[in-house]
């Protein structure tokens, strides 16, 4: 009995022991995926938005926008998003972690248990602002309040969030037009900062953050700060914390913008130009001074200042000095605006610069011209430009597909993203002098989300861009090579199509710019490969008295050419190629063609280095061109 009692009062002093162990509240951490363009998205950011109001002080929610199914300007303008979206393999929107572990849309219940379970740590969090509004000083303060081991690297993540962003209209695809608890900075990146493994009872550690606001910030009297711990080990976040908006000095009815950049074309050849900056006053306070600042390709900053009376929505022009054009290449022309009515602050950044890029030609070089994309870079070296007015989605390499499977990559223009607007593709200049029959060869596929009219143009300007001709113009059926799709297009091998465009008219010309211009109409994707441009001169044997001809291009060839055959009448085909020892190494059958022109392409990538020579036996006719292959 006396024993049994000695056991009692241990297990009693065990459990008063551990109960009077230090504890802390958990402010509970949402972590929600959402797009501007995701039709299943405002369900549940409503829902969240519901539960603010009666859980003060019970959770706090950071929201990443993710890059998917659409248009996010938000994602555009900080995509370091993705970095959480792979932290926790997310495959589709709406997405949400509470603490790190418990998916699926938070609900009271799921918000009350997490809640109840105490944390081993306290998070105190502040944040201030520069005396210009132009930097956010964060302090993180942790305290462990009981023995921690962590399992797994144990991270401390700090996100600068806006508590609210609004548009007069949705910038995506799904009707809302009000966000909350934006992620606009990950400090200092994704990664968080490694804390020590260990924690024993009263431990600390302060980290201390300055970060220039981001220029997209939409308005500074919005931002926000949390912190978390988590471990990697189980994903389990530990403790929250969180500091809210500020109250900010200054005139909240001051707003100067850059609202244009004029008198910059995307292509010049001349040695000086002059751009204007639009200035613009957003809000009711009249505007009077500014100071315009500018810089070209991240180099010396200069500035001009600007005095005038603007009222709201009022514009002036401002003129900068004649800029140098810089040397041949892509460059960049960024303009700001800052000192609204003298020295202080403006609340809203995200108004206050723009950039616009202008090119100078290169050298112009002489045909032939190839490119099937295959090399990582791109635009690829050597002259090739992408001009993206709209700054969102453009042409882009892609290995999800290639021209009839023959390559490893191709380019494409995400259609089914771009709710509007035209981006251009340019190639090298090329020199026409001496070439009688140039003539652009390429292949393309495409497919319509509906009944849209996706277009592609290509166009030529023998004056440097002055003026432009257009010699291809396909748009919506026209364009198609595939049947409709409502989901992102990615093409096989049969849904693409050869495509010939004669340049004749620039042939004579020393400096000729080429480009291929995508007009979008929310449609689906365009997809380009396969770009060869050279003089195609027929090669043909003695039996040409049907009209029939062929050239191949390019040639020499290192990896697939194409054939470019034209037929008098309906006649059926068959391709062969034979080596120097009369050696057969390649046939294909190609049936019955129409009359007409058509493009066959042909891979040489298994052929080793030499001469070769392809011929066309059409209805009993052989046509016959030589070519050489090179590695």
């Amino acid at each position: 009995m006396k024993k049994t009692i000695l056991f009692f009062l241990a297990i009693c002093l065990a459990v008063t022991a551990y109960s009077q162990q230090p504890k802390s509240q958990r402010l509970v951490l949402l972590e929600h995926f959402t797009q501007a363009s995701c039709g299943y998205c405002p369900p549940w950011n409503t829902a969240y938005e519901a539960l603010k109001p009666t859980n003060v002080g019970k959770f706090v929610i950071v929201r990443h926008q993710v890059n998917w199914p659409g248009y996010d300007p938000m994602n555009e303008q900080y995509p370091d998003v993705s970095a959480r979206v792979s932290y926790y393999s997310v495959t589709g929107v709406p997405y949400s972690r509470t603490d790190g572990t418990l998916t699926g849309q938070m609900s009271q219940t799921t918000l009350n248990s997490e809640y109840a379970i105490a944390s081993p740590f306290t998070i105190a969090v502040t944040h201030t602002m520069s005396p210009l509004n132009d930097s956010v000083n964060i302090s993180v303060e942790i305290t462990a309040t009981t023995a921690f081991t962590a399992n797994g690297a144990l991270k401390c993540h700090v996100d600068l969030t806006e508590s609210h962003i609004g548009f007069s209209s949705a910038p995506g695809s799904n009707g809302e037009t009000n966000f909350y608890n934006v992620i606009r900075k990950m400090i200092p990146d994704a990664n968080g900062t490694t804390l020590a493994g260990t924690w024993t009872n009263g431990q600390t550690q302060t980290l201390n953050f300055s970060i220039p606001v981001p220029e997209y910030i939409y308005d500074l009297r919005e931002l926000e700060v949390v912190a978390f711990i988590q471990q990697n080990g189980d994903k389990r976040v530990e403790q929250a914390g969180y500091d809210p908006k500020i109250t900010l000095v200054g005139d909240a009815n001051l707003d100067a913008a850059v609202s244009a950049i004029t008198n910059v074309p995307f292509v010049t050849c001349d040695a000086t130009f002059t751009p204007s900056v639009t200035l613009k006053n957003m809000k009711s306070t009249v505007l009077t001074t500014a100071t315009i600042y500018y810089q070209v390709d991240g180099g010396t900053v200069a500035s001009v200042p600007w005095t005038g009376s603007l009222n709201i929505n009022a514009t002036a022009s401002v003129a900068l000095p004649a800029l140098n054009c810089g040397a041949a290449g892509l460059h960049t022309l960024k303009t700001w605006v800052s000192d609204p009515n003298g020295p202080g602050m403006d609340f809203f950044p995200v108004n206050n610069s723009k950039s616009i890029q202008y090119s100078v030609p290169a050298t112009a070089v002489l045909p032939p011209v190839t490119q099937g994309f295959e090399a990582t870079t791109f635009p690829p070296a050597g002259g090739w430009l992408v001009y993206n007015p709209g700054n969102d989605y453009t042409w882009q390499r892609d290995n999800s597909a290639s021209g009839f499977g023959l390559s490893t990559a191709a380019v494409v223009i995400p259609f089914f993203a771009i709710a509007s607007g035209f981006d251009e593709m340019f190639l090298p200049p090329v020199d026409l002098t001496t070439l009688a029959s140039p003539k652009l060869l390429f292949s393309h596929a495409h497919c319509r989300y509906a009944s849209e009219s996706d277009k592609l143009e290509i166009m030529v300007s023998k004056n440097c861009g002055a003026t432009w001709t257009t010699l291809y113009n396909k748009a919506g059926a026209t364009l198609a090579t595939a049947p409709l799709s409502t989901t992102g297009f990615v093409p096989t091998a049969s849904q693409w199509k050869h495509d010939t465009v004669d340049l004749t008219t620039m042939a004579g010309e020393a400096q000729v710019l080429i480009k291929f211009k995508g007009t979008s109409a929310y449609g689906n994707n365009l997809w380009v490969d396969d770009i060869n441009l050279a003089n195609f001169t027929a090669s043909v044997s003695e039996n040409t008295t049907n009209g029939n001809s062929m050239a191949v291009y390019p040639n020499p060839f290192s990896g697939s050419t194409t054939i470019d055959l034209n037929l008098s009448n309906n006649a059926t085909v068959v391709i062969s190629m034979f080596n120097v020892l009369g050696e057969l190494v390649y046939t294909a059958d190609q049936g019955s063609m129409s009359a007409g022109n058509h493009n066959i392409s042909l891979d040489g990538t298994s052929l080793q280095a030499g001469i070769y020579y392809i011929n066309a036996k059409v209805d009993g006719y052989t046509l016959t061109q030589k070519v050489s292959v090179i590695k």
